[in-house]
């Protein structure tokens, strides 16, 4: 297979970059390098992402199954707001 060729500008505020890649002496073989990397970089957020996604939902899921709903409370056991309750909260906003 030969070689393909692509050509890229460089404005002149990334100076530094292009006076930096004059220095290499393959600035395919380094550019090649770097979008690799940024391409496996990719892939492996990616992945670790999904993993970190199954493991909170696994969490979760345990989580849950080992929740007693039985001491949560409910309307019936529940007090009133009294006006004392009511006046306190009000003096301090």
């Amino acid at each position: 297979m030969g070689n393909r060729r692509i050509s890229i500008s460089i404005r002149t505020d990334f100076n530094d970059v292009y006076t930096y890649l004059q220095s290499l002496d393959n600035v395919s073989l380094y550019v090649c390098k770097l979008i690799r990397g940024d391409i496996q970089q990719k892939k492996r957020t990616s992945t670790d992402d999904e993993s970190l996604k199954r493991l909170v939902d696994s969490l979760i899921d345990n989580k849950l199954a080992n929740l007693n709903l039985d001491n949560l409370p409910t309307s019936s056991n529940v007090k009133e707001i009294t006006e004392d309750d009511k006046d306190l909260i009000s003096s301090i906003f």
